[in-house]
């Protein structure tokens, strides 16, 4: 049985959605989330399988999850207000049925309009129509899972990367007149499950000559996984929101638009001392979590470094809430002048519950509106977070915003009907970082094709490997200049305090860290 998001968790997440309308929302860049066991394999599913072509095939993972690769084929994101029509068009796509299948796409979004999976399947489709060349990258995500969180951070990404794909198709810019198809790579909850689902990659990109790169994942532990599978058959990845310290230099094939923990746990830990005035914290962390335990490592380093105590480190399993009360009163018994949390907001928010009546610092992955709820009333004012992207960015900086959040908003709320709401007019930080990872694929490609090349799995690698120094573009998140170890040199980081009312978000002091117009400062390792 699928793991996807109840009506009533959806209705929740819309309802926080318009609620917060004040915030810059997240980028959950990390490893494990919640594992729940089965081994229940739908009949539905095994039906399905019986008709997949070479690497395109859905699947039910030892959890429940659906995962697979989809060109249309199936359905992932079935729980929302369209899932059926969308289970309906892909029944229709299998048999042969494209006209069939576009009708009932454009019911569902209709019907659900920022249902990115739809769009992108509708797309792809207007792609296949024209009979015109193409190239196909796949987009890796979560969108199945019973972590209400993290589906919203997969729906997320697919959002960014149907923006960039619209915008590519519809402009002039094309990479040597190709046009853009996106296949969608889920892999549900589980790091072990990417594994799979980039075994899958590489067997459809043996048969798709099209096929010449991946965006993705999500988390940090699901990229560990695909990149050791990609990375031996030299397909390139960036990813758009993982920022664990064990992806730096990870491989040659291996990009991302987001920098390691370690800049985000220094100005954490500048931010304590510096405005908050703590000389004495208690750390939560997660020790097998590669996210958490990474930035609870680099905060913990530079803190101690600079004179400074840990007084308490507390332990806990992500997704298993169950400990954190006690786990924050044992933390008390030392007497901290503030938390560091390196870890979700989803389990952040059982300890805020707990009304710890300290200021709470953390990193990126604390900024996921998903991850909250309202009730019982939280004291949202205590968080402080480091963030890769904000909508607010370009107000703090005093520059005018770029087209992409028009063409954001035309795309997923056309009838003007969610005014300020998250997901239909402002896109969260994970959308805007996913728009820059497909930008940056996207350059890569016509790097490429400079050369004289013809696209492939390799030529796309040393396309993207010249963004750097004089080539580095400009995303919406930032300027985009990829070191030799893969990591995005000098990228811009924001620290962000929430203020009175549920999530009005403020720039802390300091603003925009880093560079982020291109030219502002060096962007070259020297």
């Amino acid at each position: 049985m699928s793991s996807l998001l109840s009506p009533i968790e959806r209705s929740r997440r819309s309802r926080l959605l318009v609620l917060m309308t004040g915030l810059a929302i997240s980028v959950i860049t990390t490893a494990g989330l919640i594992v729940y066991a089965t081994a229940y394999i739908p009949p539905s599913v095994q039906a399905l399988n019986a008709k997949a072509t070479a690497g395109i095939s859905a699947t039910a993972a030892f959890n429940g999850d659906i995962i697979g690769i989809s060109d249309g084929s199936y359905a992932f994101d079935t729980n929302r207000s369209d899932g059926s029509l969308k289970q309906q068009a892909s029944s229709k796509f299998r048999a042969g049925d494209k006209s069939g299948a576009n009708s009932l796409w454009l019911r569902a979004v209709q019907q659900d309009t920022n249902d990115a999976e739809a769009l992108i399947y509708l797309e792809d489709l207007r792609v296949l129509n024209s009979n015109k060349p193409y190239i196909t990258l796949v987009v890796g995500t979560t969108i199945t899972s019973k972590d209400l969180s993290a589906t919203s951070i997969g729906s997320d990404i697919l959002q960014g990367a149907y923006t960039a794909q619209k915008e590519y198709n519809d402009g002039s810019k094309q990479v040597g007149g190709k046009q853009l198809r996106l296949l969608i790579a889920n892999s549900g909850s589980l790091a072990d499950s990417a594994t799979t689902v980039a075994q899958q990659i590489v067997q459809a990109v043996q048969h798709d000559s099209t096929l010449i790169g991946v965006m993705g994942w999500p988390f940090s532990g699901q990229t560990l996984s695909a990149v050791k599978v990609l990375s031996k058959v030299h397909i390139p990845m960036v990813s758009a929101t993982s920022s664990s310290d064990d992806l730096t230099a990870i491989s040659p094939f291996f990009f991302r638009v987001v920098p390691s923990n370690k800049s985000q746990a220094i100005a954490g830990a500048l931010y304590l001392e510096q405005q908050l005035h703590a000389k004495k914290v208690a750390l939560f962390l997660d020790p097998n979590n590669s996210y958490s335990s990474s930035l609870a490592n680099d905060f913990s380093a530079k803190f101690i470094n600079d004179g400074n105590e840990i007084v308490a480190t507390e332990e806990y399993k992500v997704g298993d809430t169950t400990t954190m009360p006690l786990l924050l009163q044992h933390a008390l018994v030392s007497k901290p002048d503030a938390i560091y949390f390196a870890g979700y907001a989803s389990d952040l928010n059982v300890l805020l519950q707990s009304q710890p009546k300290l200021q709470i610092m953390g990193g990126d992955a604390l900024y996921d509106v998903g991850g909250y709820t309202t009730t019982p009333p939280i004291n949202f004012s205590l968080l402080h977070f480091t963030s890769f992207a904000s909508p607010e960015t370009w107000n703090i900086l005093k520059i005018p915003d770029p087209p992409f959040f028009t063409l954001y908003r035309n795309n997923f709320d056309p009838q003007n009907q969610h005014a300020g709401a998250y997901g239909f007019v402002r896109p969260t930080g994970n959308t805007m970082l996913s728009y820059d990872a497909m930008l940056a694929l996207l350059q890569g490609a016509s790097n490429a094709l400079t050369e004289k090349i013809a696209l492939t799995p390799i030529t796309l690698s040393k396309g993207l490997a010249k963004i750097y120094g004089t080539q580095a573009i400009q995303g919406i998140t930032g300027q985009i200049s990829f070191g030799s170890n893969g990591d995005p040199i000098n990228k811009a980081l924001l620290v962000l305090h929430v203020t009175s009312g549920y999530f009005t978000v403020v720039q802390a002091q300091g603003g925009v860290q880093g560079c982020f117009f291109v030219g502002q400062c060096s962007n070259t390792n020297g």
